[in-house]
């Protein structure tokens, strides 16, 4: 057992005391292999969810062969493999857990009150995870860097790491892959070519940063004729994050002229990665993918190809004028997370 899934079973053995107790009360000493049973199927099927997709998650155990999903519900599919959730997409997925085997339904919402006197119930709801008694609620704590108790840390860990690169690497090109980036220490016109560094340095940063030993690449394919510039693949789940790098401001050229990189790149660079992520749904079925666009923000403004110095106005005026993206894929993709902007500062008079 690794690193990460012994940080899975600590935090899934700390929720217990949130719950085992008002279960093993409610419903003796049979609850706790039943329970046992539930929690590890939790745990499997969510290698295979994008939990922020759903409004709530209900999982259940029922010792009522009346309240099986079978009979209560309209329509519902038996799972021969747990990867077929990577491609379940609705606002409230109900799961129920047999002996044998694992039913869901997408259309039907499960309503604790008719349940929990029979069944052991858990849902996921928001940020929130509690398991129903029958006349009480056991809340589990809220976690500062998991989805939930029952998956591994994949998406959440890296945004938080998107988050520590921006004030540690980004914000004051406080980085060893920037030593070159900029034409003068002042940072106000970036070197020919500012893209490659950029990708070098946020892939060594989340190559060393992010947990759960993820296999981290520059460069990839998403297919036969789409390049992602990094791509993150978690071994312990079915998760894949797709990073398209975009930057905006000034640069100088190789023949010495002025390469200038505004708003509309950064908003080509949305919809090349939404362009990337559709195509990406015919070569990745069984994989949960999220696509982030990351944005390295050099704006100066009144900067020129001659430009060393810049002052206090002019040199922070776009630090807080964000990128209008006149479609917000976020919005309508559920695979497209919110674009992230690293500002990075210059040196002024």
């Amino acid at each position: 057992m690794n690193s990460e899934e012994n940080y899975l079973k600590f935090l899934q053995e700390s929720a217990q005391n949130a719950f085992v107790p008002l279960l093993a009360n409610d419903f003796g000493d049979e609850a706790l292999s039943r329970l046992s049973h539930l929690t590890e199927n939790i745990r499997s099927i969510y290698k295979n969810l994008r939990l922020r997709d759903f409004n709530t998650i209900t999982v259940y155990y029922t010792f009522d062969e009346n309240l099986s999903l079978n009979k209560v519900a309209h329509n519902y599919v038996k799972v021969a493999n747990v990867e077929a959730f990577a491609g379940v997409n609705c606002a409230n997925l109900v799961v129920e857990i047999t002996d044998n085997n694992v039913y869901y339904s997408t259309d039907w919402s499960l309503d604790p009150d008719s349940f929990r006197l029979q069944s052991i119930i858990y849902r996921l709801s928001g940020e929130k995870e509690f398991f129903f008694g029958k006349t009480e609620l056991a809340t589990l704590p809220k976690l500062p860097d998991s989805e939930s108790y029952f998956q591994f840390r994949t998406f959440k860990d890296l945004e938080e790491a998107f988050e520590e690169y921006d004030l540690k690497r980004a914000k004051y090109s406080s980085c060893p892959h920037f030593k070159e980036l900029w034409v003068n220490s002042n940072r106000i016109l970036f070197n020919p070519s500012p893209e490659e560094k950029m990708q070098e340095s946020l892939y060594d940063f989340l190559n060393l940063r992010l947990r759960g030993s993820p296999e981290v690449m520059p460069e990839q394919n998403v297919d036969r004729s789409h390049p992602v510039d990094v791509k993150v693949t978690w071994k312990y789940s079915s998760h894949v994050a797709l990073i398209e790098v975009k930057w905006l401001g000034k640069s100088l050229s190789n023949s010495g002229g002025i390469v200038t990189r505004t708003d509309a790149d950064a908003r080509d660079g949305a919809y090349q990665l939404a362009e990337y992520l559709e195509s990406n749904l015919h070569y990745a079925r069984t994989k949960v993918v999220s696509g982030y666009l990351v944005v390295f923000d050099g704006r100066r403004r009144g900067a020129n190809s001659t430009s060393t110095t810049i002052t206090k106005v002019k040199g922070e005026y776009y630090r807080n004028k964000h990128i209008v993206y006149h479609t917000k894929y976020e919005d309508i993709r559920a695979d497209f997370e919110k674009p992230r902007r690293f500002f990075m500062e210059p040196i002024t008079e």
